[in-house]
């Protein structure tokens, strides 16, 4: 009888601590969306995301692009740790194709969830592909403990953009219409 109680108290221990606490995911650190397309000269905005986060206090991240395909424009701060701090924005280099972001709470607050963490927006230079990869990634508890988000960046295309032609049919109807004004009024005169 002993055995049993002390077999069940064991095994309801274990039970409470899996129940209690819940299975807490690997924090991600994404680009959304994860794949963009921009003419020649035109603008793209893409958020830089958090999932699953916990104790969040501060953060920094570069993106790396290709200056010759884009160029950074601006970055704003995301809806995620708005709550107070020093958001660190415009930190471009068009030249070296990086785009460094950083904010932090002030005191010892954190935030765990999902959100977005900055908002980029940029422009396209030339045809091509580039890749939006982060680097010098840096998330830290109010402990200053690392926390390792996986990360999934992106790409952005630029497309050349074209004079579009007018069907062929088109053309004839009007080269038609020409010869048969002209006609009509060389009768005329």
């Amino acid at each position: 009888m002993i055995r049993f109680r002390i077999t069940a108290f064991i095994a309801g221990i274990f039970w409470a601590s899996i129940l209690s606490s819940p299975l807490l995911a690997d924090p991600v650190l994404s680009i959304v969306p994860s794949t963009s397309t921009v003419s020649v000269g035109g603008t793209v905005t893409f958020d830089v995301n958090i999932s699953d986060i916990t104790n969040l206090s501060a953060y920094q991240f570069d993106i790396n692009f290709d200056p010759a395909v884009v160029s950074a424009i601006s970055t704003m701060e995301g809806s995620f740790l708005v709550s107070g701090g020093g958001f660190v924005p415009n930190l471009i280099d068009n030249v070296g194709g990086t785009v460094s972001v950083a904010d932090t709470l002030i005191g010892p607050l954190s935030v765990s969830g999902t959100g977005t963490l900055a908002i980029i927006t940029m422009s396209g230079l030339a045809a091509g592909t580039t890749t939006l990869d982060f680097a010098n990634v840096i998330f830290l508890d109010p402990n200053f403990n690392l926390i390792n988000p996986t990360l999934v960046g992106g790409s952005l295309t630029v497309s050349s953009t074209s004079v579009p032609e007018p069907p062929s049919f088109l053309l004839l109807l009007v080269g038609v219409s020409i010869v048969i004004l002209l006609t009509v009024k060389k009768q005329v005169i």
